[in-house]
């Protein structure tokens, strides 16, 4: 059951860090009021975006990452009845096909269909407009987009090594991984809807090889992807070795 409460006078139930109100009209997300020495969780009012497609939508961060929190998303898990947990996918849309209206008596759910594109297209466009091809290459239009596995790091004045990635054309995230772009278009072997835990499996345990042939849907505690694990963290200390010469590491680089 979500937590509720009444925020200005208004009820509210909580999601992934915001705050929703019945009719999806009111938005407030977590934050802490400083008072002295005293921090005090509290909500603020949401800045709500929309994307290209007309839906309204929430920034987060979560686990060091952003992602964009869809109201519907919010209403439907806080007011309607819960999603099946069944091992198919479903996305929420509106009744009335009114992008506006974020009413939970307008929300549904269908199925997600399905189709897989990984022994079928050798490129797929993706609705951010990025094009993914199968051996890992992404696209802006005719323009392929280099692939990064280095930030800034501001507290150290270093580079850090991360897990590959292009910038976001659309500016709604920083970054975008490879990995889940090669996910998103379908390139991943294996159902992930049917693991309790599922994660990607570079099969030949080289983390920068995004051939398609090459990833797999396994859980997160099968044997294979632990031994992957380890050879992810092996991996990012010999760039920050190479990408930092002569300086000291942070301590677990």
């Amino acid at each position: 059951m979500a937590t509720e409460k009444i925020i200005k006078g208004k009820r509210y139930k909580r999601y992934n860090g915001i705050w929703v109100t019945a009719d999806g009209k009111y938005v407030e997300v977590d934050t802490i009021w400083k008072t002295g020495f005293s921090e005090i969780p509290s909500t603020k009012t949401a800045t709500v975006h929309t994307d290209k497609n007309g839906e309204k939508y929430v920034k987060r961060k979560i686990r060091g990452r952003f992602y964009n929190i869809y109201i519907k998303d919010a209403v439907y898990a806080c007011f309607c009845s819960s999603v099946p947990n069944n091992g198919k996918e479903y996305v929420v849309f509106y009744k009335d096909g009114n992008k506006n209206n974020l009413n939970y008596t307008n929300l549904d759910i269908k199925e997600v269909v399905k189709v897989t594109t990984l022994t079928t297209a050798n490129k797929v466009k993706l609705n951010n407009g990025l094009t993914v091809t199968k051996d890992g290459r992404i696209f802006k239009g005719k323009q392929e987009e280099h692939i990064s596995d280095c930030i800034g790091d501001a507290d150290t004045n270093l580079l850090r090594c991360i897990d590959p990635h292009v910038s976001d054309p659309n500016r709604m995230f920083g970054r975008l991984f490879i990995e889940d772009l090669m996910a998103a278009a379908g390139y991943v072997d294996g159902d992930k809807y049917s693991l309790k835990s599922p994660v990607i499996l570079h099969r030949d345990n080289n983390p920068t090889n995004f051939q398609s042939d090459n990833l797999e849907y396994v859980e997160a505690t099968d044997t294979r992807y632990i031994e992957y694990q380890k050879k992810v963290k092996e991996w990012k200390h010999q760039r920050n070795v190479e990408l930092n010469p002569g300086r000291a590491l942070h301590p677990g680089w």
